[in-house]
């Protein structure tokens, strides 16, 4: 059997566990978390002279960012035949925090007048 046939093969395998990988997800998620709140409370605390759209918006773009990065480790670990769908979870996880900061950043802004 080819690499390729024994690769779709698995891919349809929905019994994956790969215990190292998932740790490695979940460490990344967790700091992306961190440190979207740790970007939220130093601009709450310390830098009042940025404006509301920074202050609204920077959590948002950390999680934009850490689900990027996600979904490309996912890619990665597809390449080498690994069990991807652990990062793809993070990723969209990630994306859906990103959403839910995004709604948050844009109601600090009050309704149009």
């Amino acid at each position: 059997m080819s690499a390729r046939r024994r690769n779709a093969a698995m891919d349809t395998e929905k019994r994956w566990s790969d215990p190292e990988e998932f740790r490695r997800a979940a460490t990344f998620t967790g700091v992306v978390i961190g440190l979207a709140l740790a970007v939220l409370c130093s601009l709450l605390l310390f830098d009042r002279s940025s404006g509301l759209g920074t202050l609204a918006f920077a959590p948002a773009a950390v999680f934009l960012i850490g689900g990027l990065i996600a979904f490309v480790q996912t890619y990665r670990v597809w390449k080498r035949g690994g069990v991807w769908p652990i990062w793809q979870g993070a990723g969209w996880g990630l994306m859906v925090l990103m959403l839910i900061s995004s709604g948050f950043g844009a109601g600090a802004y009050g309704p149009p007048q």
